[in-house]
């Protein structure tokens, strides 16, 4: 308590000894003399500093009064640790805050340049508890800014280059003159020829043209990228070398057919127009000199036939279930059926429904066939009867719709006759036409490559039938740089976690906690007598070991829950008001009392009662709480522990007789008792 009371006399006596005139933060005039230069608390030392900007210096002290120029301000921590400045006025000297030393705590000045009005700046450092220091004192400075010279050499300051001149280093000069452009004819002088012009000036003609011929397959150009300005002038040419003294003039671009000349063509190239001066004696081929520039275009242009290309490489794909394969061509006698290291199929007979078919979806090019025959495309052990055709499902125009089937059959070597059902310009555009392979459609893969180069294979497969009676393996199919193979799956053992049976307390509760996973699944079965019964089952591919458990059974098991015990809780107690001469209040706080009782829905128990009674006490006043009843005449109050806390220790009798001491030398000094409520720290 005695803390409290001296620190509020010594704020109150501060505040006395302001209004008794001492200098306020802020004023018109430093509130300390200027001082020395060499010293950083001094005004004079900053001045120093700042020479280039005039600047002035006022130095202040610690006091929160605001003034024109800002304030001391308080930050979250309650410390007076921060300064905010005014915006700068047009009547004050300079132009600008040139510069805020904000000084406070063991780590000296905080030195902010160039200040803005409204941001609080604050003391350097921290304490040991993370709060800042109270400000000592700050030094603020206003400054000029000094005037922009661009040009060093001319007199006077310029803030920007003159017209008609330019910057070099810290000078501004008159730029010189842009250069001659030699290959502008609007350039020349009146008077000389262009020749004599470029002569005497040390000018190669050739300078002033760039071309680049452009030769492609059957067809040559000139690509003229630069040229002279003002003139006009293009290139022609003759067909045939040492054009002499005949000038056909044929212009660009010469186009030729195809294997024109027996496969090349020699033109002579020159260039036209006027102003013969810039080309005349160059090495531009020109009319002029009759130096034209002779080239060999090259007319055979078409290109070879594309053929199958043979495989780099070969992927592979293993076949252990037959759902990855379309086998909806097979029909009712047909039969298709894994076997280890191979696919049987077979029919029952020689009618129209003995068929086995089955097509794998894929999408390569038809160039990327590969370039095996039929015969080694197929490896096939045969029971008895023939072996099966291969099929190409095909885009014959690539537009992501199959437009007919390709049949290989080895009977017919290595060509691929086209099924009656393809559309009508696959057969008007199929490579040979006629009868002995298999349809009227016929050709090899190259053949119908040439005729279809974006032909795209969209699916393969085999065929037995219909009306045919066979059987047989397929052992492995090699088509499009793939090699299928076919075998039984293989299954993966695995052992399956066992469920949890959890029976909480409760009627009908228990049930199975369990987790499927990738390679098992359990089912869960409600039985007549109320049991439960889970089984786990093995997903395709995994099998589980020969006596694993694979069955569990339980029942609920009808325990009850314990009883709920009813739950007590209390407020906290609070006071009711006093008068200024008793000695102890009264006290109240609130008793909450729950009971719970069992519901058969939820399962469990729920609140049933909620009962609140009101509980009261009598506690004496401690000696802080009397002394701080105001003695105002009211008898009824409450505590005013807005600056004494009521936990506070008054200590010994004599601290209340020299706090009132105190407070009567204040008022006798100053006509009334000022007393703050700010508490400096030095922390």
């Amino acid at each position: 308590m005695m803390g409290t009371i001296r620190s509020r006399v010594t704020a109150a006596l501060a505040a006395l000894l302001i209004s008794a005139g001492a200098g306020a933060f802020f004023a018109s005039a430093p509130a300390y003399g200027s001082g020395g230069s060499d010293n950083p608390n001094n005004t004079g030392y900053w001045e120093n500093q700042y020479a280039a900007h005039d600047a002035v210096c006022y130095k202040y002290g610690d006091s929160t009064s605001p003034n024109a120029h800002g304030g001391i301000v308080q930050d979250g921590d309650g410390k007076w640790s921060g300064v905010q400045l005014n915006a700068y006025q047009a009547s004050w000297p300079g132009d600008h805050w040139e510069v805020l030393i904000v000084n406070g705590g063991p780590n000296g000045d905080a030195v902010y340049e160039h200040p803005s009005a409204g941001t609080t700046y604050s003391t350097p450092g921290e304490n040991a508890q993370g709060k800042k220091y109270d400000v000592s004192h700050l030094i603020v400075c206003k400054g000029t800014t000094p005037p922009v010279d661009v040009c060093a050499n001319i007199d006077g300051s310029q803030e920007t280059v003159p017209d008609g001149m330019i910057r070099e280093g810290d000078n501004c000069v008159t730029p010189p003159p842009p250069p001659v452009n030699y290959c502008d004819v609007s350039e020349k002088p009146g008077g000389v020829s262009v020749a004599a012009w470029l002569e005497n000036n040390g000018i190669d003609p050739a300078t002033c043209f760039n071309y680049e011929p452009v030769q492609q397959c059957g067809a040559f150009d000139m690509s003229i990228t630069q040229s002279p300005v003002g003139i006009s002038y293009g290139f022609q040419y003759a067909v045939g070398a040492d054009q002499d003294t005949v000038y056909p003039g044929l212009d660009f671009p010469a186009t030729f057919d195809e294997d024109e000349g027996g496969g090349s063509v020699q033109i002579t190239v020159w260039m036209v127009g006027g102003e013969s001066d810039y080309v005349r004696g160059t090495d531009i081929p020109n009319l002029w000199d009759n130096n034209g520039q002779t080239f060999t275009v090259n007319t055979d242009c078409a290109p070879p036939p594309p053929v199958v290309e043979q495989c780099p490489t070969y992927s592979s794909v293993h076949t252990t279930d037959l759902a990855t394969w379309d086998l909806s061509e097979t029909r009712a006698t047909g039969h298709n059926e894994l076997v280890e290291g191979a696919l049987k199929v077979w029919t029952e007979g020689a009618t129209s429904t003995d068929k086995a078919a089955g097509y794998y979806a894929t999408d390569f090019p038809l160039k990327n066939l590969g370039t095996e025959t039929i015969a080694q495309m197929l490896d096939y052990t045969a029971d008895f009867g023939i072996a099966p055709g291969l099929q190409l499902v095909v885009d014959f125009d690539n537009n992501g719709t199959p437009d007919s089937i390709l049949v290989g059959e080895a009977v017919y070597g290595n060509s691929w006759w086209a099924a009656n059902s393809s559309a009508q310009f696959v057969k008007d555009g199929s490579p040979n036409t006629g009868g002995g392979y298999g349809s009227s459609w016929y050709g090899t893969a190259n053949e119908w490559l040439g005729a279809f180069p974006d032909a795209r294979v969209k699916a393969i497969g085999y065929s037995v039938g219909s009306g045919v009676h066979a059987s047989g393996a397929i052992n492995q199919i090699t088509i499009g740089c793939t090699e299928y193979t076919f075998g039984t799956p293989v299954l993966v053992e695995t052992t399956p976690a066992k469920p949890t049976w959890v029976d909480p307390c409760g009627l009908d509760n228990g049930n199975w906690e369990y987790t499927d996973t990738d390679e098992y699944y359990y089912e869960v079965t409600e039985n007549k007598n109320g049991s439960q019964t889970i089984k786990v089952y093995a997903k395709d591919g995994y099998v589980f070991p020969d006596g694993a458990k694979t069955q569990w059974t339980k029942k609920d098991s009808g325990e009850l829950c314990p009883v709920e015990d009813p739950k007590v809780e209390y407020t906290t107690w609070v006071d009711e008001k006093w008068a200024c001469d008793d000695t102890t209040t009264t006290q109240t706080r609130t008793k909450t009392t729950t009971t719970y009782v069992w519901d058969e829905d939820t399962p469990g128990y729920v609140v049933d009662t909620v009962n609140k009674t009101e509980e009261s006490r009598e506690r004496d006043l401690t000696e802080q709480e009397i002394f701080a009843c105001p003695d105002d005449g009211n008898d009824v109050g409450t505590p005013k522990n807005d600056w004494l806390p009521a936990e506070q220790n008054p200590g010994a009798p004599w601290g209340l007789w020299a706090m009132a001491g105190l407070v009567a030398a204040a008022v006798g000094v100053g006509g009334g008792a000022l007393f703050a409520t700010r508490r400096r720290s030095e922390g």
